[in-house]
């Protein structure tokens, strides 16, 4: 996605977007409450800066998205 806002090409965004709320439904069933809080937020601010067009904005909270998912485990 980073790579998508940087050239700028919000089609590739929007898909993007939409292949990562994709697999948060796929995914959600095994996380802690807290966690797809987390994802949600992310996601949702995600989706206003993707319809603005905000491409400096879509790579941030990619960037941030990328750090929090990386401390997420599944719950058992």
């Amino acid at each position: 996605m980073e790579l998508d806002a940087a050239a700028t090409d919000g089609a590739l965004v929007n898909g993007d977007y939409f292949a990562l709320d994709y697999v948060r439904d796929r995914i959600l069933h095994v996380l802690e409450a807290a966690d797809v809080a987390s994802i949600n937020l992310a996601l949702e601010d995600l989706l206003g800066a993707v319809g603005e067009e905000d491409f400096a904005t879509v790579a941030e909270i990619v960037a941030e998205l990328r750090e929090t998912l990386a401390g997420i485990e599944p719950s058992t």
